[in-house]
């Protein structure tokens, strides 16, 4: 039997290497968010803790439904076009190249003149009127909850026209963490 000395030493050194991968997968691999309001509501509420998939997650990797995670592209949360600080959580609506319209009332998305299905929707997919082509590295996002969302189509008076660009993309939302009774996995679902 190991004196207690050592054995308080291999559990330290054993916490300490688990604190070390943990931050390793928080840095390279992994991000986990808390979603700030109820713009992605029903699929996220306003409270939930996210858990996203860093790897894989350029403009070129994304599918069209994706919920990432992505950095204020400048002028989204505060006036400041310069202030990347914030995190929000959006859907990939529009891909690199498509043309994306949309008129009041609609109950679909056009892209490159198709209507695109969004089973997760609950309520008309268009309370903005917008008419937009997607730039290449970039793309249109929109929360699920579109009568209470400041996405793509609020912010394109901001320097990045609406679009959210690769540099600001942190990560593929792949789960929710908390609350207890929320936790699940998040389908990857393609409008």
């Amino acid at each position: 039997m190991q004196p207690r000395s050592q054995r308080i030493l291999t559990v330290i050194g054993i916490a300490a290497a688990a604190f070390v991968c943990g931050l390793v997968l928080k840095l390279t691999v992994l991000g986990i968010w808390l979603v700030p309001s109820d713009s992605m509501a029903p699929t996220l509420q306003s409270g939930d803790v996210v858990l996203a998939v860093r790897p894989g997650t350029s403009v070129s990797q994304l599918h069209r439904g994706d919920v990432i995670g992505f950095a204020d592209p400048g002028g989204w949360m505060t006036d400041d076009p310069d202030d990347h600080s914030h995190q929000l959580v959006k859907r990939v609506i529009g891909l690199p190249g498509e043309h994306v319209s949309c008129t009041v009332g609609s109950d679909t998305i056009e892209i490159d003149g198709r209507h695109i299905v969004e089973p997760y929707l609950d309520q008309p997919a268009c309370t903005v009127a917008f008419d937009v082509t997607v730039p290449e590295h970039a793309v249109w996002m929109m929360g699920d909850n579109r009568s209470d969302s400041a996405d793509s189509r609020y912010h394109q008076d901001t320097p990045s026209g609406g679009f959210v660009s690769d540099q600001w993309i942190r990560g593929r939302v792949v789960g929710i963490l908390s609350p207890f009774q929320r936790i699940t996995q998040l389908p990857r679902t393609q409008g």
